[in-house]
């Protein structure tokens, strides 16, 4: 079982569940309940389940940061991410790339990511 479910779980359509399956069901329950729902697969959702500094600065990893509020820093040990006068970006840095986004943007990551796929398809990168 394993083996098939590694075989064929990364041929199947990268959509939400909600879309995928719940919408085509007959047999679907639900459930009464007071908990809070976030979709943590979202960039600005890490602002919104860290401690965030007196400038309302989400900050995972070394960083700096003068005169910048709203920002959303994530970054490997190692590295230090320093912002200087900039407000409401996404920045990630890894050991392959770095990232900086407008928080308006967040939703437009996933094209970026499927153009990088493409270029690197034609490059020969992955």
């Amino acid at each position: 079982l394993s083996s098939c479910l590694e075989a064929l779980y990364p041929q199947l359509p990268k959509i939400s569940i909600d879309y995928a399956l719940l919408e085509k069901a007959q047999n679907v329950v639900t459930i009464p309940s007071t908990f809070d729902w976030d979709d943590v697969g979202e960039w600005p959702a890490v602002a919104r389940h860290n401690t965030l500094d007196a400038n309302n600065n989400a900050i995972c990893g070394e960083s700096i940061l003068h005169q910048s509020s709203n920002n959303i820093i994530v970054n490997e040990e190692g590295h230090l991410i320093a912002l200087v006068g900039v407000d409401n970006l996404i920045v990630v840095q890894t050991k392959d790339a770095t990232l900086i986004c407008h928080k308006d943007k967040a939703q437009d990551i996933k094209q970026l990511l499927n153009q990088i796929r493409e270029q690197a398809k034609h490059q020969h990168l992955l």
